[in-house]
C-alpha cells in the first residue's frame, strides 16, 4: 500500500488512537470457508436392503414432503422407511475461494478501522491436536462438552472434511499467518500481543471470549461489515444492553466486567453452567454500577454466599443421596466423582471455565481480586 504521509497526519490529529497492529484469530477462517464446501443432504432409504428410495433433498421440509406424497400414495408400509441425513461435498477448491472471500473481509475490516492504510496484520491459527487445559476432572460441565458426538466415549464430532487442507492453504498464501507455539491457542496470543500495543492494537474475532480484552481495541466479526463497531476495552470494561436480529434483549459488554458476567451468567457455546439460577439482566444490576475490579468480585461473591446460604444439591447429586449442607454445593462432576465446594471455591471454578488465558501459564485467582484494590 502507498503510504500519504499527509494524510497519516491529519488522522492522527483527527483520531489520535486508532490501532496500528491488527491480530486475527485464523481458526474460524479456516473452520468457515471448510464448512461452505459441505451441505447436509437428506434421504430415503429402505431398512431392509439399505437402498436409496428418494433423490437427495438439501432441506428437511423437502425429504418430509416427499415421504407424505410417497404414503399418501399408498406405495407400501411407511415403517420400511428410513430418513438418513448424508453430506454433499463441493471440490476443495470452493474451500479455498470460500477462505479468501472470509479473509477479504476481515482485511476490510482491519483497513476500515485502523489508523492508515500501512497497518500491521498477523494471524495465528492453533496447532492441531492441542490439548484443552480446561477438560480436567471435578468439574461441574466439561469444557466445550457440546464438541463431542457421544458423551459416554468422549468421542469428538467429525470436523469438516477439508478443515486440515483449508489450514494449509491459509498459511501458504498469507505469510503473515503464524501457527501459534506449543502450548499455546491461537486466541492466547491474539489478545496477549493486542493488549501489549494497548490502544495501538485491534483485534477481530468472532470468539465472545476475546471480549474480556483490556487496553485494547477490537472488532466482533459476526456482523455485517456495515454494522461492526470498533470499541476500545478499559481494564474495567463495561457492559449494556442491545437487541439481536430476533429482537431479543441481549447483554454485551467487553473487559473485566465481560469476564465476570460470563463466569456467572454461564456460556451454553462452551459448555458451562455458570451459577445455577442467576439471570443475566439480575448479573446485569448487579456489575454495571461496579467502578473497580474488586468491587465487581465482592457483589459476585454476594450471589454465591446466597445461593449456597443454605446449601445448594443439583438433581443428578439429589438422586445419589446428597443432602443439602449449609454453605456449600455438593454436585457430580461430568466425570463422576462427587464434590463438595464452598463459595470461594465454586467461584473459583466457573472463573476458570471462562477467563481467556494470556499465556500457558496464565491463571485467574479470584482471591487475589477480593483482597486488592488495585486494578
Amino acid at each position: 500500500m502507498v503510504k500519504n504521509k499527509m494524510a497519516d497526519v491529519v488522522d492522527a490529529i483527527v483520531n489520535p488512537k486508532l490501532p496500528i497492529n491488527v491480530y486475527i484469530d485464523v481458526d474460524p477462517i479456516a473452520y468457515a470457508g471448510a464448512c461452505s464446501a459441505e451441505k447436509a443432504a437428506y434421504q430415503w432409504f429402505e431398512k431392509d436392503t439399505d437402498l436409496p428410495v428418494s433423490e437427495q433433498f438439501t432441506k428437511a421440509q423437502a425429504a418430509k414432503d416427499w415421504f407424505q406424497e410417497w404414503e399418501f400414495c399408498g406405495n407400501g408400509d411407511p415403517d420400511l422407511l428410513e430418513r438418513r441425513t448424508t453430506t454433499i461435498f463441493k471440490e476443495e477448491q470452493d474451500a479455498f475461494d470460500a477462505c479468501d472471500e472470509v479473509m477479504k473481509d476481515y482485511l476490510a475490516t482491519a483497513k476500515k478501522f485502523t489508523r492508515n492504510d500501512e497497518f500491521s496484520v498477523t494471524g495465528y491459527m492453533t496447532p492441531s491436536g492441542s490439548d484443552k487445559i480446561k477438560d480436567c476432572g471435578g468439574l461441574e460441565n466439561r469444557y466445550q462438552f457440546n464438541r463431542f458426538e457421544c458423551t459416554e466415549t468422549w468421542t469428538p464430532k467429525p470436523r469438516p472434511k477439508y478443515l486440515k487442507a483449508c489450514r494449509n492453504y491459509l498459511l501458504r498464501t498469507y505469510d503473515w499467518i503464524k501457527m501459534a507455539a506449543t502450548g499455546f491457542e491461537a486466541d492466547t496470543h491474539v489478545i496477549a500481543l493486542s493488549e501489549r500495543y494497548r490502544d495501538g492494537g485491534l483485534i477481530l474475532s468472532i470468539d465472545k471470549d476475546l471480549d474480556q480484552c483490556e487496553n485494547t481495541w477490537y472488532v466482533n466479526m459476526n456482523l455485517p461489515l456495515s454494522q461492526r463497531e470498533a470499541h476500545f476495552a478499559t481494564p474495567l470494561g463495561d457492559l449494556w444492553e442491545k437487541f439481536n436480529a430476533k429482537g431479543d434483549l441481549t447483554i454485551k459488554g467487553n473487559g473485566f466486567k465481560w469476564l465476570c458476567f460470563q463466569a456467572v451468567a454461564g456460556d451454553a457455546s462452551d459448555g458451562y453452567k455458570g451459577l445455577n439460577g442467576t439471570g443475566q439482566v439480575k448479573l446485569f444490576s448487579v456489575l454495571s454500577p461496579c467502578t473497580t475490579k474488586q468491587e465487581c468480585m465482592k457483589e459476585i461473591k454476594k450471589l454465591y454466599d446466597k445461593k449456597l446460604e443454605k446449601g445448594f444439591v443439583p438433581k443428578a447429586a439429589k438422586d445419589l443421596g446428597a443432602k443439602p449442607e449449609k454453605g456449600f454445593i455438593k454436585y457430580l462432576s461430568w466425570d463422576g466423582k462427587k464434590r463438595k465446594l464452598d463459595a470461594l471455591a465454586l467461584m473459583q471454578q466457573h472463573f476458570f471455565l471462562a477467563y481467556q488465558e494470556r499465556g500457558p501459564s496464565d491463571d485467574f485467582n479470584v482471591e487475589y481480586y477480593l483482597i486488592n484494590k488495585g486494578e
